[in-house]
Formats: structure tokens, C-alpha cells, sequence
């Protein structure tokens, strides 16, 4: 079996801000030209960088310590973002940081904080001719009978981590019927201090995101970028991507790099569009100061931004520059077939389409030849919750659901123009035990939110 390399103690130590596969890439790809790499993360149990041999996991427990252990840390270190808190903590502390010594990825920190708001990004974009949702921020109940809005709607909170970090859950966003549905819904989230976004819904003609990837110096200028799209992603409207493929969209490259330079942002980026099926020009959906979940595709094309950063940071050679690989995907196994199950159930998609989408070149999302446990934990963690399912036993993330902020709000809701989408049920549907146990749940939340239920 191939190993990974020896640590080479005279480079800087990096250390992982955050992140899931691209905090495992991140590891992999500076490990193997020897850095020492440690991950401070959110305390997933499912983390896949837990189980690396690439870095080692910092012993804190969560967000709220990053800073301390960074304080006391044995010896300074690169400090990357692969996460959305770890961008924040940068661009908050990035002074006392470098006053211990460490050295922090490269950005500008008032756009960073910037764009990580969603209102804030649109009200850049706007300004900047790029084209956005009609958007408007809520802080109370009383601003949603006061917006100017028109319903259905989407709702987003204006922090995205923060809101998962309290709430958990997959879902980042719902769909609102109307506003006394919105009043229902966002009533709690406005009382316990999260600012959310009321947001029309842009639909795209082939249903998938596009986004540019770059890494931008100190005058917003790209050194290295690429454009991907994001094929599929669960849940189908507000969730993460289960499949990319790399793909030039010479549009979207133009929008990213406009939107970049209006806000001033500096080292990694990531901007997520959607081309607007009413008039095919390419619409902001939102922007991430630090390295992307498909970080390791990004790699396998030919942009290893991780590597790039550390090198502009620690003075060494930057890797070569060269031309994306085009059609390379990375396909997120057991997520992906959950994604199936819902476009499956929406009417967008067939088994045969979704087969047919994975006959091209593929990067493993998580499996490496010379550090394979991340991988094989993750499919027998898998295997384990398939298990409990056929057996009707309910999983613990679903009791994290129907506490949270959506309770009650079907994950997939409302329709669609090809069909309603719905929450995926627990468990297998052949066994009717778990699914008559999943839908007294959901009853019993709907009435919770007083949500009139469905057909």
C-alpha cells in the first residue's frame, strides 16, 4: 500500500480551519509534499479528516476554542480557511494572530466579512451591474408584512454557519407560501437573533449551480481559477453539492471576477451562480472567502488552491500554471443516491439520466490510495445507518431535524415547476415500520408550526 510522506520538519506547519472534504483534501495535498498539517474543526463524529493520515485533529471543541488553542499553539503556523467560520476568525483576528506569530491565509478582511453576509454581497453585486435575487433582509416579524416580496419565496439565514451550527440539520434554506406561512416559520429563528433573507427563487434551465473557483493576489487578480458546475446537491434547492463537473463557462468566469474585484477580496475564493432561465444571464447566489468542498476535483483539474496559498505564504515555488481539466467529476457516493431519491420524487430526474451523468472521468470524493481510512469509515458509518434503517431504528440527525428551524417545512418544499419536492423518508420505503414512525414525526411537527399539510 502506498504511504503518505514523512513530515519534513523544516517547513511552517499549516493548520485547517474548518471544513469536511475540503479540509481532507487540503490535509492530503500538503501532507504529501511534507507539511505537517492539523485540522481544527466543528466536532462532526462524521468528520472525514478524523480518520486521515494526512493531519492530525486539534483537541478542541469547537469554534469557540479555535482561538485559544491558536494562542497557545506549540509553534506558529499557516493558517487556512476551508470553512466558513474559519474565514470569519481570520478576518476578525487576523492582528492577534500575527502578533503569536502565525500566518494567516492572505485576504481582505472587510470583504471577506463582507460577502459572507448575503444581503451585503448582493447590495456589491448589484452595484456592480451583476445581476441578483430580488432579495430583502428581515430582523423582525414586523419587517416581513413591511418587505416588498412576492410569494412563494425562498428564505435563507444571512450567516449561513453560525444558523447550522445552532440548529443543525441539512437544509440551509425553505420555501414560503406566504407571508402568514413566513410569519409561522421565521418567528422563532427572528426571536433567537438570526437575520434571514427573503428571496425569489432562480431557476435554471438544466436545475444545477455554476461557480469560479480562484485565488486572487493582494490586486484581485486571479492566479490561478476555473469554473465548475455543480451538477446536483441535496436537498435539491438549499442543500450542498453531491456531484461536479469541471466546466468552462466563460460568463460565469466573467461575472466571478467583476463580482471579486467590486467587493476587493484577496486569496481564495469561491462565487456560486445560477443562470436565470428568463433571461439566460448568470445571477449571484452567494460567495465564500476560502477553499471549496470539491477542493480535491479543483486539484485533480490542475488548480490546487491550499497548495498555492501556502506557498505564496511560506515563500516557496508556486505550483505550475496550467489549463483546467475539463469534464473531470467528483461524485459524493451515498449522498448523491439520496439526491436521486428527491429529483427521482420532484420528476427532474430519472435513474437512467443520473447513470448516464457519471460516465465520465471521476476524482473519489474521500478515497486515496495512500490514505484510504477516511473513505472506508465513512461507507461502514454508512453501511451501520442503512442497517438501523431496515431495522426501523431512527437516526439520531432526525431528532437534530425536527428541533430545528424548518420543522414542519417539508426539506424539499414547495413544488417546482416540474413537481412538488419532498423531505426524503427515514428509512427504506419497503419498511413500513420506520416510515409510519417517520410520518407520525412529521405530522406531529407540522401541527407544532401549525403548517397546513399537503397533498
Amino acid at each position: 500500500m502506498l504511504r503518505i510522506p514523512a513530515v519534513d520538519s523544516s517547513l511552517t506547519p499549516a493548520v485547517l480551519l474548518g471544513g469536511r472534504e475540503s479540509a481532507l483534501a487540503a490535509a492530503r495535498g500538503l501532507r504529501r509534499t511534507g507539511v505537517h498539517v492539523t485540522v481544527l474543526g466543528e466536532v462532526p463524529d462524521d468528520a472525514p479528516w478524523r480518520h486521515s493520515d494526512a493531519c492530525v485533529a486539534g483537541r478542541v471543541a469547537g469554534v469557540a476554542d479555535w482561538m485559544g488553542w491558536l494562542m497557545t499553539a506549540p509553534a506558529p503556523a499557516v493558517l487556512l480557511p476551508c470553512g466558513d467560520p474559519g474565514a470569519e476568525l481570520i478576518a476578525r483576528y487576523r492582528a492577534e494572530l500575527v502578533a503569536r506569530g502565525h500566518r494567516p491565509v492572505e485576504a481582505n478582511d472587510g470583504a471577506s466579512l463582507s460577502v459572507l453576509d448575503k444581503a451585503r454581497a448582493y447590495e456589491i453585486a448589484r452595484a456592480a451591474g451583476i445581476g441578483t435575487p430580488h432579495a430583502v433582509r428581515v430582523r423582525t416579524v414586523a419587517d416581513i408584512d413591511d418587505c416588498a416580496i412576492t410569494f412563494p419565496c425562498a428564505t435563507k439565514p444571512v450567516h449561513s454557519h453560525p444558523f447550522l451550527r445552532h440548529y443543525g440539520g441539512e437544509a440551509k434554506g425553505t420555501m414560503l407560501s406566504d407571508r402568514a406561512h413566513a410569519r409561522r416559520v421565521l418567528a422563532p429563528i427572528l426571536e433567537a437573533g438570526f437575520e434571514m433573507v427573503l428571496m425569489e427563487m432562480i431557476r435554471d434551465a438544466a436545475h444545477e449551480c455554476l461557480s469560479w473557483c480562484a485565488y486572487l493576489d493582494e490586486h484581485s487578480r486571479p492566479l490561478a481559477c476555473l469554473t465548475k458546475a455543480k451538477v446536483r446537491q441535496f436537498p435539491i434547492d438549499f442543500g450542498t453539492g453531491t456531484y461536479h463537473v469541471i466546466r468552462w463557462e466563460p460568463d460565469i468566469e466573467a461575472a466571478g471576477l467583476r463580482f471579486a474585484q467590486a467587493a476587493g477580496l484577496r486569496g481564495p475564493v469561491h462565487i456560486e451562480f445560477k443562470r436565470d432561465v428568463r433571461d439566460g444571464e448568470p445571477k449571484l447566489i452567494e460567495c465564500n472567502p476560502r477553499f471549496p468542498a470539491p477542493t480535491a476535483l479543483l486539484a485533480a483539474a490542475g488548480v490546487d488552491l491550499p497548495l498555492l496559498a501556502y506557498n505564496r505564504l511560506t515563500g516557496r515555488v508556486l505550483p505550475p500554471r496550467e489549463s483546467p481539466r475539463e469534464g473531470l467529476a467528483m461524485w459524493m457516493d451515498f449522498r448523491d443516491l439520496r439526491a436521486l431519491r428527491a429529483y427521482r420524487r420532484a420528476g427532474e430526474m430519472t435513474v437512467e439520466g443520473w447513470a448516464r451523468s457519471l460516465l465520465r472521468p471521476q476524482v473519489p470524493a474521500l478515497f486515496a490510495l495512500d490514505d484510504p481510512r477516511p473513505s472506508l469509515c465513512a461507507w461502514c458509518r454508512r453501511v451501520c445507518i442503512l442497517a438501523r434503517d431496515r431495522l426501523g431504528v431512527p437516526r439520531r440527525t432526525a431528532k437534530a431535524a425536527a428541533a430545528g428551524p424548518y420543522a414542519g417545512v417539508p426539506v424539499q418544499a414547495p413544488a417546482s415547476s416540474m413537481g412538488r419536492m419532498r423531505a426524503p423518508r427515514l428509512g427504506q420505503r419497503r419498511r413500513d415500520a420506520a416510515r409510519a414512525a417517520h410520518e407520525r414525526a412529521q405530522t406531529a411537527a407540522l401541527a407544532a408550526h401549525g403548517r397546513p399539510e399537503h397533498d
